[in-house]
């Protein structure tokens, strides 16, 4: 996914209410100036360890700021999680049976076990090893961390959450079925409806030749004759 083209489209309407916002209490407009490349750097984790470090080294799916904060292997496909502090850590090593990791020098407080993440990440990666995906997210959140499973495009459609968020909408399109994505904000007061998918290629010609430029019937006929629209 272009993820940058829509997260800066995103950031283009902070700016824009940001200015109408000043614009309402001094009556001054302004210019916005944006690029794709600098909405890239406020996103890159990246870019704050170079700041930090002086340079970033090779971590792969891990975390330089929490431990353990990796991608583990389930039953039935794989996990990302995250135990942010030291009681959430806590919590799990009780949970796999391992009151021994508590006191251990290694692994006491978040610091100590990025140091030794690889370590920390082959202990847990050993408990959820015969785990199913659900099963770890839910010894996870109720131990004080964030986990969420790796899913299959299939999945991500049958999810009960998107399902009640309606987050897919379905249309017919020359009698086709066509779903398209819904609208991730709900509103209160003015809830967002996705009223058509992409339209065909000339779909409101009629409505912008004659109703917009005057066109008459015989001379939109003469255009699409002579392959114009």
């Amino acid at each position: 996914m272009a993820i940058l083209d829509f997260t800066t489209a995103a950031y283009a309407v902070i700016a824009v209410l940001a200015a109408l916002l000043y614009r309402e209490k001094t009556g001054r407009g302004q210019f916005i100036d944006m690029s794709m490349y600098d909405v890239s750097l406020t996103l890159s984790m990246q870019s704050l360890t170079y700041i930090f470090l002086g340079h970033h080294p090779r971590v792969g799916p891990t975390s330089l700021v929490f431990s353990p904060e990796y991608l583990y292997e389930a039953k039935d496909g794989y996990v990302y999680v995250i135990i942010p502090t030291d009681e959430a850590w806590r919590n799990l090593a009780k949970r796999m049976g391992r009151e021994d990791l508590i006191d251990n020098p290694k692994y006491k407080t978040v610091a100590d076990r990025v140091v030794h993440r690889g370590e920390v990440n082959k202990i847990v990666q050993d408990y959820f090893r015969n785990l199913t995906k659900d099963e770890i997210v839910k010894i996870v959140i109720e131990c004080g961390g964030a986990a969420a499973p790796v899913r299959e495009l299939k999945e991500q459609f049958e999810d009960p959450h998107v399902k009640a968020r309606n987050m897919f909408v379905e249309f017919l399109l020359n009698g086709n079925k066509v779903i398209v994505p819904g609208s991730p904000f709900k509103m209160s007061e003015t809830p967002g409806v996705v009223k058509w998918p992409g339209l065909l290629k000339g779909y409101h010609n009629e409505e912008v030749y004659r109703e917009l430029l005057g066109l008459s019937k015989d001379e939109i006929e003469k255009l699409k004759t002579e392959g114009v629209i």
